[in-house]
Protein backbone atom coordinates (compact mmCIF):
# COMPACT_ATOMS: atom_id res chain seq x y z
CA UNK A 1 0.00 0.00 0.00
CA UNK A 2 3.08 2.12 0.59
CA UNK A 3 4.46 1.92 -2.54
CA UNK A 4 1.46 1.72 -4.14
CA UNK A 5 0.77 5.10 -2.55
CA UNK A 6 3.89 6.88 -3.96
CA UNK A 7 5.67 6.62 -0.20
CA UNK A 8 8.33 4.42 -0.93
CA UNK A 9 11.82 4.03 0.88
CA UNK A 10 12.54 6.82 -1.37
CA UNK A 11 9.98 9.78 -0.11
CA UNK A 12 9.66 7.85 3.65
CA UNK A 13 12.00 7.03 6.31
CA UNK A 14 10.76 3.68 8.08
CA UNK A 15 11.37 2.91 12.18
CA UNK A 16 9.69 1.24 15.10
CA UNK A 17 8.46 2.88 18.40
CA UNK A 18 10.26 0.07 20.41
CA UNK A 19 13.93 -1.04 19.63
CA UNK A 20 13.27 -4.28 20.28
CA UNK A 21 10.35 -6.90 20.17
CA UNK A 22 8.36 -7.81 22.85
CA UNK A 23 8.60 -11.19 24.41
CA UNK A 24 5.28 -13.23 22.54
CA UNK A 25 4.66 -10.00 20.28
CA UNK A 26 2.64 -8.32 22.58
CA UNK A 27 2.36 -4.79 22.82
CA UNK A 28 5.09 -2.51 24.50
CA UNK A 29 4.66 -1.47 28.15
CA UNK A 30 4.24 2.41 29.01
CA UNK A 31 8.25 1.55 30.71
CA UNK A 32 9.43 0.26 27.71
CA UNK A 33 7.91 2.94 24.87
CA UNK A 34 9.40 5.54 27.68
CA UNK A 35 12.95 3.56 27.41
CA UNK A 36 12.98 4.19 23.44
CA UNK A 37 11.22 7.10 23.19
CA UNK A 38 14.87 9.05 23.87
CA UNK A 39 16.17 6.51 20.98
CA UNK A 40 13.26 7.34 18.92
CA UNK A 41 13.36 11.19 18.99
CA UNK A 42 16.96 11.22 18.03
CA UNK A 43 16.25 9.27 15.08
CA UNK A 44 13.40 11.69 14.26
CA UNK A 45 15.40 14.65 14.52
CA UNK A 46 18.19 12.90 12.55
CA UNK A 47 15.98 11.78 9.43
CA UNK A 48 14.51 15.39 9.81
CA UNK A 49 11.64 14.23 7.85
CA UNK A 50 8.67 16.80 7.19
CA UNK A 51 6.00 14.25 7.73
CA UNK A 52 5.40 11.11 9.98
CA UNK A 53 3.68 8.19 9.55
CA UNK A 54 2.23 6.60 12.77
CA UNK A 55 1.05 3.28 12.09
CA UNK A 56 -1.04 1.96 15.02
CA UNK A 57 -2.44 3.71 18.53
CA UNK A 58 0.77 2.56 20.25
CA UNK A 59 2.68 4.69 18.16
CA UNK A 60 0.71 7.63 17.58
CA UNK A 61 0.30 8.27 21.17
CA UNK A 62 3.78 7.62 21.74
CA UNK A 63 4.79 10.31 18.98
CA UNK A 64 2.05 13.01 19.52
CA UNK A 65 2.20 12.41 23.45
CA UNK A 66 -1.69 12.37 23.82
CA UNK A 67 -4.46 9.30 24.73
CA UNK A 68 -6.55 8.63 22.42
CA UNK A 69 -8.54 5.53 20.11
CA UNK A 70 -6.61 5.14 16.95
CA UNK A 71 -10.02 6.17 15.21
CA UNK A 72 -9.88 9.55 16.83
CA UNK A 73 -6.51 10.18 15.88
CA UNK A 74 -6.81 9.27 12.48
CA UNK A 75 -8.16 11.24 9.31
CA UNK A 76 -6.38 14.75 10.69
CA UNK A 77 -2.76 16.15 10.17
CA UNK A 78 -1.32 16.27 13.60
CA UNK A 79 2.22 18.35 14.30
CA UNK A 80 5.01 17.37 16.57
CA UNK A 81 7.90 19.34 17.23
CA UNK A 82 11.42 17.50 17.19
CA UNK A 83 14.25 17.90 19.88
CA UNK A 84 15.95 20.43 17.27
CA UNK A 85 12.73 22.51 16.89
CA UNK A 86 12.09 21.54 13.72
CA UNK A 87 8.07 20.82 12.91
CA UNK A 88 6.72 17.50 11.14
CA UNK A 89 3.41 16.80 10.63
CA UNK A 90 1.39 13.44 11.91
CA UNK A 91 -0.69 11.36 9.78
CA UNK A 92 -1.94 7.92 11.91
CA UNK A 93 -3.05 5.15 10.58
CA UNK A 94 -3.51 1.50 11.50
CA UNK A 95 -0.78 -1.06 11.95
CA UNK A 96 -0.11 -3.38 9.19
CA UNK A 97 -0.56 -6.18 11.36
CA UNK A 98 -3.95 -4.87 12.18
CA UNK A 99 -4.76 -4.62 8.51
CA UNK A 100 -3.69 -8.05 8.28
CA UNK A 101 -6.58 -9.35 10.90
CA UNK A 102 -9.05 -6.75 9.67
CA UNK A 103 -8.69 -6.44 6.11
CA UNK A 104 -11.82 -4.42 6.20
CA UNK A 105 -10.07 -1.12 6.81
CA UNK A 106 -7.85 -1.42 4.30
CA UNK A 107 -10.48 1.51 2.78
CA UNK A 108 -9.90 3.68 5.87
CA UNK A 109 -6.04 2.93 5.54
CA UNK A 110 -5.82 4.00 1.59
CA UNK A 111 -7.48 7.23 2.61
CA UNK A 112 -4.66 8.03 5.32
CA UNK A 113 -2.45 7.44 3.07
CA UNK A 114 -3.89 9.71 0.44
CA UNK A 115 -3.29 12.05 3.05
CA UNK A 116 0.12 11.54 3.62
CA UNK A 117 0.39 11.84 -0.07
CA UNK A 118 -1.11 15.39 -0.25
CA UNK A 119 0.58 16.44 1.98
CA UNK A 120 4.36 15.36 0.57
CA UNK A 121 2.77 16.57 -3.14
CA UNK A 122 2.12 19.77 -1.30
CA UNK A 123 5.44 20.56 0.77
CA UNK A 124 7.74 19.30 -3.04
CA UNK A 125 8.71 16.08 -1.44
Amino acid sequence: MLAAAGLDGETAFYTNLVKCRPLGNRPPTPEEVQACMPYLRRQIALAKPRHVLALGGWAAQALLGMEGELDTLRGAVHAIRTETGEEASVVVTYHPAALLLRPQHKADAWRDLSLLRSLVAASGD
